[in-house]
């Protein structure tokens, strides 16, 4: 039995000696593991320790360092593979709740699909380890790109004209709307996206000339500059929103990231 009378320094609290007691009886009762297949093992210790409810101290916002400090060490005291599957699950955490914004701590609260799908991307086959079968993680990302896309295409098929070439017509809109709104921000897009629409609309309903705006200038409504009208330029007034988000606000409406 290994030496415990660390606990009783008043450096843990009551909390942290419980939790102590109930690692040491949940190794116990569970630890070491086979490790002729890793894969599997790493699959079930993961399982296993978010049943047992010990996950939770692996990261997060208000993360306590005393507990993660007892977790390891207990782990890793039982079977080095197990304080590894609970480390791999707060370095996953760790990015977003040290260092994220607000909304993504409570995104990351909120749900873990996110995480895994970002996680999958960079590092797979540590994604696996970790009890995630990754080939289904993007098939199903992959399903849900193609659905959106879609169901985008239908709602832009009542508005403009159906063919081929779509894409090529609602691409630079698109870009204009992800880059106003902000990178990574789907608020941001949603509210672009508002602005732009009004934008063009408003324009397109306004039928003074440049000479009726400027008339101040002396500019005549015969010049070329003069009988230029508002309505006219309403395809280009997204364009000229997105150069002057550009210099005056390179991260967007709501975007955490500069250009």
């Amino acid at each position: 039995m290994p030496d415990r009378t660390f606990l009783d320094w008043p450096f843990f609290e009551e909390r942290h000696r419980e939790l102590a007691a109930a690692l040491e009886e949940w190794c116990t009762a569970n630890l070491p593991v086979d490790h002729s297949d890793v894969d599997g093992a790493c699959k079930a210790l993961v399982r296993d320790l978010g049943a047992a409810g010990f996950l939770q101290f692996s990261g997060g916002e208000d993360i306590d360092v005393r507990s993660l400090c007892l977790i390891r060490e207990t782990l890793a005291r039982h079977d080095g593979l197990a304080d590894f599957a609970f480390a791999m699950q707060g370095l996953g955490m760790g990015s977003v709740s040290l260092f994220g914004s607000d909304e993504q701590r409570e995104w990351l609260k909120k749900t873990r699909a996110g995480l895994i799908i970002q996680a999958a991307l960079t590092h797979p086959h540590m994604v696996g380890h970790l009890g995630h079968n990754v080939p289904l993680i993007f098939m199903t990302v992959f399903g849900i790109g193609c659905a959106l896309a879609g169901l985008a295409g239908v709602i832009a098929g009542n508005i403009f004209v159906t063919d081929p070439a779509m894409a090529v017509l609602m691409g630079p809109i698109v870009f204009v709307v992800v880059v106003v709104g902000g990178i990574g921000s789907l608020e941001g897009a949603f509210l672009a996206s508002i602005l732009i629409g009004l934008l063009q609309n408003f324009a397109v309903g306004i039928s003074a000339s440049f000479a009726d705006i400027f008339w101040f200038t002396g500019l005549s409504p015969t010049s070329e500059i003069g009988d230029i009208t508002v309505s006219s330029l309403a395809p280009v007034l997204p364009f000229l929103l997105l150069v002057l988000m550009l210099i005056f606000r390179p991260r967007g409406l709501m975007g955490e990231q500069e250009l």
